[in-house]
């Protein structure tokens, strides 16, 4: 009988535990992208991040975040800059508050998918096909270690692109 209980108590702890977890960090999540909303401290750190790295040409050009699902488990980072004529792939990661990109290359986009809440590119990064999907809203936890470091607003930037990629196709 004694052994029977100690069973049935691990069971429900195996089964509670996360349900017990997963609604503190759906909170944790709601509570940052609150604060995002509000002061867009994410968008700001993208900005600086990107006028540093592109410099002379930072105002020519619009940056959305993206990623590619290489694994169902793994996932890369990417920041796009766009203009008409021209689109810019850069993988990124983050130390701590700092972005730090790997490499840039220009993407060739071979096709696209508009979704209601984002867009799809189909890509090449050398012999390898990458499709990244660019979200109207990039959700985060605020864990900069996560898959997701960074949370932004960026629904204005994504109708701009879409924008850009109907003209490229007409």
């Amino acid at each position: 009988m004694e052994n029977d209980t100690l069973f049935t108590l691990i069971g429900l702890g195996v089964i509670l535990c996360p349900l017990l977890v997963v609604p503190f960090a759906f909170m944790k999540t709601n509570n940052y992208m609150k604060e995002q909303k509000s002061y867009n401290s994410d968008k700001f750190l993208l900005l600086n991040a990107m006028q540093a790295v592109m410099k002379e040409q930072y105002g020519n050009f619009s940056y959305v975040l993206g990623y590619y699902f290489k694994s169902r488990y793994e996932s890369h980072q990417y920041i796009l800059a766009f203009r008409p004529g021209k689109i810019i792939v850069m993988p990124y990661v983050m130390d701590g508050d700092r972005i730090i990109i790997k490499s840039s290359f220009p993407a060739e986009i071979s096709g696209y998918k508009v979704k209601p809440k984002e867009v799809v590119l189909f890509t090449r990064e050398g012999k390898r096909k990458i499709k990244i999907t660019l979200p109207k809203i990039a959700d985060s936890s605020g864990d900069r270690r996560s898959a997701f470091p960074l949370a932004i607003f960026q629904e204005k930037e994504v109708d701009s692109f879409i924008n850009i990629l109907n003209n490229i196709n007409t």
